[in-house]
């Protein structure tokens, strides 16, 4: 589950990720993605070796690649429109 926290509006639930059989833990956040550690279904058996897997934030698919400015706006109107501040989101994206 990510969440947006702050004073001023408080803890809010922004999206939650369906975990597959793969996954084995969250090993971070950096927008735009979010990095787990996985199962290596083949070495896993060899050496105990686990992977990286790294998956998209949802208002981010399709634009894993733009820029900061943009990468920024997105975070932003996702942050107020999860708050509930639709004129904030707006001028977010405007």
């Amino acid at each position: 589950m990510t969440l947006f926290v702050t004073a001023e509006y408080g803890v809010n639930k922004q999206d939650s990720v369906v975990i597959e059989d793969e996954i084995n833990a969250i090993l971070g956040i950096s927008v735009p993605h979010i990095y787990f550690i996985g199962k290596d279904s083949e070495q896993e058996n060899l050496s105990g070796v686990a992977k990286i897997v790294k998956r998209s934030m949802r208002d981010f698919v399709g634009l894993e690649n733009c820029d900061e400015i943009i990468r920024k706006a997105i975070l932003n109107f996702s942050f107020y429109l999860t708050a509930g501040n639709m004129d904030e989101a707006y001028k977010a994206v405007k």
